[in-house]
């Protein structure tokens, strides 16, 4: 086995952090494990449960995405976790209140009471196994803050992408729901575009590909404007615009918008209606409709409900209430 010495750089187990790291990660996940038993819960549900309680101190609402950034956990992987959390009655996942994509976090009472017992135990197994480094354990943390830094790329410097942009094909349906599913924290958008396919009432549905993998979609519906005399001028609606958590603030999205926009000019198309960010969809050429005397028929923050002419002048002599087609009462 000594000539097995020739594939390492190191001369010794020992001389090797990273192996380290994994021992001692390893010995003290094994305490953490064992003493979260009592309350019910696993260790990826405590950091998320700790550190959610411990971020709404500091700013509200918390999105998904935060939440995942801030434990460095994959974002796919936790928004597992906090379904299981949700079930479990320790958290809520609420509408949040200025982005219609996400989610804002909440820590339920039960969860508080939790999340209290279980950081005063987690703390403790802290203390006695770091004991034996004295008055060395404050250099070790920031040694191990200064490797978290310089290994943690910025939510916002992630390269930006140029995915193929294409028509939804057949083979596509179970990635598309998967992509709803986890862009929206939930089963009912992805549900509205499956019941909306059956049914045949989409208008058009792209999807974003990046190495083989559709990561987004972007779906188009009739809507209906009707005047206070019931005249009816067809117009079009986008909803769902989904993309992974793992690829969002990377221009996904944007192309998805432009691309769907542009076909729909091709295709003779000439409003087009969202309920969306006030703060995302203007540079796409979406403004407020209410000073057009268009409203939805729900009652929403006039802001947020916009409208874009695609093509000069559509929206001249155009008033009214925008009705979805019936699969949107349910989401």
């Amino acid at each position: 086995m000594a000539e097995n010495k020739e594939f390492f750089e190191v001369e010794s187990a020992d001389d090797s952090p990273g192996f380290s790291l994994w021992q001692v990660s390893s010995m003290w996940q094994r305490q953490i494990n064992a003493s979260l038993k009592q309350f019910d819960l696993t260790h990826p549900q405590f950091v998320l449960l700790a550190s959610l309680t411990w971020l709404v101190h500091d700013q509200n609402p918390i999105t998904q995405a935060e939440l995942a950034f801030h434990t460095k956990m994959d974002v796919m992987n936790a928004s597992n976790v906090l379904r299981t959390m949700e079930d479990k009655g320790l958290i809520l996942r609420n509408p949040h209140p200025t982005d219609t994509r996400a989610k804002s976090l909440v820590v339920t009472a039960r969860g508080l009471k939790l999340a209290g017992q279980a950081v005063r135990v987690v703390e403790g197994i802290d203390r006695a196994f770091f004991n034996s480094l004295g008055t060395d354990v404050s250099s070790f943390n920031q040694q191990l803050l200064k490797l978290i830094r310089e290994n943690t790329p910025s939510p916002h410097s992630q390269q930006v992408l140029s995915p193929l942009i294409r028509r939804e094909a057949p083979g596509d349906i179970t990635a598309i729901h998967q992509v709803n599913a986890f862009a929206f924290n939930g089963e009912a958008e992805a549900n509205l575009v499956d019941q909306l396919r059956t049914r045949g009432a989409g208008l058009l549905s792209l999807v974003a590909e990046v190495d083989g993998q559709v990561v987004g979609q972007i779906y188009f519906s009739p809507v209906s404007i009707i005047s206070g005399d019931g005249l009816i001028t067809p117009a079009v609606g986008l909803a769902p615009l989904a993309v992974l958590p793992a690829f969002q603030n990377r221009g996904i999205g944007s192309s998805l918008v432009r691309a769907g926009l542009d076909e729909l000019r091709r295709m003779g198309h000439k409003l087009v209606f969202v309920l969306g960010h006030a703060g995302y969809y203007p540079r796409f050429g979406f403004n407020p409709s209410l000073p057009y005397g268009i409203r939805w028929e729900f009652e929403v923050d006039e802001a947020h409900f916009m409208v874009a002419e695609l093509q000069p002048g559509a929206l001249a002599g155009v008033q009214g209430l925008v009705r979805y087609q019936p699969e949107f009462n349910g989401v």
